[in-house]
């Protein structure tokens, strides 16, 4: 198994980051355990900051 699938809560950061990346906002948050809505949203912001700062996906990569 792909150590990203075992990871949940750095993969709910990537897809976090992702969402705010393509504009959509942050209420469609779909992780309900704690740990992982915070790194969810987390990465949202990161990605946010990101895209009004014009950077592609720099934090991923």
């Amino acid at each position: 198994m792909k150590s990203s699938k075992r990871n949940m809560t750095k993969r709910a950061f990537s897809k976090g980051y992702y969402t705010s990346h393509a504009g959509k906002p942050k209420a469609g948050c779909p992780h309900f355990v704690l740990q992982e809505r915070q790194a969810w949203l987390n990465g949202w912001q990161a990605g946010r900051v990101d895209r009004v700062e014009g950077k592609h996906f720099s934090k991923l990569l």
